[in-house]
């Protein structure tokens, strides 16, 4: 006896035809709708059979796969870490979780006073983000350093780390340090905002806006401030904590107060944010961590370049 499935009235070519030695399943152009958990229908545009699993349609004898960046395999899960522009390509992952860091702020150039910290690369962390089949193009933001030949410059904005439609801004330059004692200058905006110099106005955090925040703002006041981290703003001349993440392994990140691995802290002259961020040492400027989107710290001493911001990092997780 024939073995079909579909509408009552089938239509030869179309849906089904009743088969004596296999089952014919109905030709559709589309995802049906509407549709109940173990629904199948063949796709006549990506030459698919396909089921529905309560929530989606599927692809029979899929599994989720991806291209694209360092491949890590932890129990239950693969993750693609980006370090440098690359494309990620997708294929049956219905959704994923996401990491996206800006490359940091570099800290302020010193004249004869202290300049500011750079601030943190903006921090985005998303969950169940939907990625459908395809390639996309993955940039990820280097740090900035303040240029070499004028002293008691700010220091650079880093640059943007991109994947799909999240956008993690680069972190705020620091404020130069002037020469003179009664003089302030600013700190630059961007994800996390860079410190100032005496007087000067602290760079904002979250610039342009994002929900959650990307970054907080730097430090104003006293000799120089620190740049603002992703979990918080420049306490003072130290840099703004970072955040953490639980998923990624410790080859990446950095320890920080609570579990996970913290990216995007702010540099600063008093001591760097968790997650990457530049504290000067022995006179010498320091540049954030690599691919934590850190901030760099101040010059560090008389008449010194601040420290490089961290480059940025891009990270895929989904289920398999």
């Amino acid at each position: 006896m024939g073995v079909f499935t579909g509408p009552n009235s089938p239509s030869p070519g179309t849906d089904f035809e009743a088969k004596s030695d296999r089952m014919g399943l109905p030709n559709r152009s589309s995802n049906p709708s509407p549709a109940s958990a173990g629904d199948m229908y063949f796709n006549t545009s990506d030459n698919k059979a396909k089921f529905y699993n309560g929530s989606e349609w599927v692809a029979l004898g899929s599994t989720p796969g991806a291209t694209g960046g360092t491949i890590i395999n932890v129990t239950g899960y693969k993750i693609h870490v980006f370090t440098e522009p690359g494309v990620f390509i997708a294929e049956g992952i219905p959704s994923c979780d996401v990491l996206v860091v800006g490359g940091g702020g570099g800290g302020g150039i010193v004249g004869n006073r202290n300049g500011g910290g750079g601030g943190a690369g903006g921090f985005r962390l998303l969950s169940n983000f939907t990625v459908n089949d395809g390639s996309y193009g993955v940039v990820v933001g280097q740090g900035a350093r303040a240029p070499v030949y004028n002293w008691g410059s700010a220091g650079g904005c880093g640059s943007d780390s991109i994947f799909s439609t999240i956008t993690a801004t680069g972190g705020g330059g620091g404020a130069g340090g002037t020469n003179y004692p009664d003089n302030g200058s600013d700190g630059t905006p961007g994800g996390s905002g860079g410190g100032a110099q005496r007087s000067g106005y602290a760079g904002e955090g979250n610039s342009p806006p994002t929900s959650p925040p990307q970054g907080n703002d730097g430090a104003s006041g006293g000799v120089a401030g620190g740049g603002g981290g992703a979990g918080g703003a420049a306490p003072g001349t130290a840099g703004g904590v970072g955040a953490p993440v639980t998923w990624l392994p410790p080859s990446y990140g950095t320890p920080g107060p609570q579990p996970g691995r913290y990216f995007a802290g702010g540099g600063g002259i008093g001591g760097g944010g968790a997650g990457g961020g530049g504290s000067p040492g022995g006179g010498n400027s320091k540049d954030g961590d690599v691919n934590t989107g850190g901030g760099g710290s101040d010059g560090g001493g008389s008449n010194q370049v601040g420290g490089a911001g961290g480059p940025g990092i891009v990270a895929i997780r989904y289920s398999v």
